[in-house]
């Protein structure tokens, strides 16, 4: 890094400058800064109820015409310290950023999704419902009761005008999508099932529906089929 360069004297400071800090105007041999609180920009004052209105930096003071010549050494010597701070800062924030990429991946690649991190996962999940959506059909006629071979793929709750509601999510062997909302999480079972685990069930073609562009057959009344 270029910012480890040790400054030892004026020459090597004005060319440190000229390369990180080419703002910084040298001037026999110093730098000219303004002096002015950098909490009330000089005014002394400031819309802060405290002590009537007074900034508690500068007490107070004008400050707005204070200008300070600092020796070219020590400011460089300054903006090398500033700069030294700031990429630390910015090597701890990407080693806290990989560390919790690294956690993503991990609950990723123990629930058999691969090593993927939370966006790409979502992507990947994003890709297969696009590819999925030309395959799945409208299943059954409405209103019958009939037979399926399901998995559910997932279930989630939310809170209603009327409570408690889970929607779950299934397929079938073809890749058409089954959706059932009830109040119960699994209607009759006596246990709850995880998601990829297979069913059979019995239930009404509640109606056939179309959700972003993909065919989904709205089932009631389910009940599993213990065996």
């Amino acid at each position: 890094m270029t910012t480890a360069v040790r400054i030892t004297n004026d020459k090597i400071a004005t060319e440190y400058l000229a390369e990180h800090a080419s703002w910084a105007v040298v001037t026999d041999g110093k730098v000219e800064q303004s002096g002015a609180c950098e909490r009330c920009g000089g005014s002394g004052r400031g819309p802060w109820f405290q002590d009537g209105g007074i900034c508690y930096r500068c007490l107070g003071k004008n400050t707005k015409g204070i200008v300070n010549r600092i020796p070219v050494k020590a400011f460089a010597q300054k903006i090398q310290r500033q700069l030294k701070s700031q990429e630390k800062a910015r090597q701890k924030r990407l080693a806290q950023k990989e560390n919790q990429l690294e956690g993503q991946r991990d609950w990723s690649e123990r629930n058999g999704h691969g090593r993927l991190t939370f966006a790409e996962l979502d992507q990947k999940r994003a890709e297969e419902r696009e590819a999925k959506k030309g395959i799945s059909q409208h299943v059954g006629d409405v209103k019958s009761r009939q037979t399926f071979e399901l998995t559910l793929t997932f279930a989630k709750s939310f809170d209603g005008f009327y409570g408690m509601t889970w929607i779950h999510r299934f397929e079938d062997q073809d890749g058409n999508v089954f959706v059932w909302k009830t109040k119960d999480l699994i209607g009759n079972s006596k246990r709850c099932f995880e998601n990829g685990e297979s069913m059979e069930v019995t239930a009404t073609v509640k109606k056939h529906s179309d959700y972003q562009g993909e065919k989904q057959t709205e089932l009631s009344r389910v009940k599993v089929i213990e065996k």
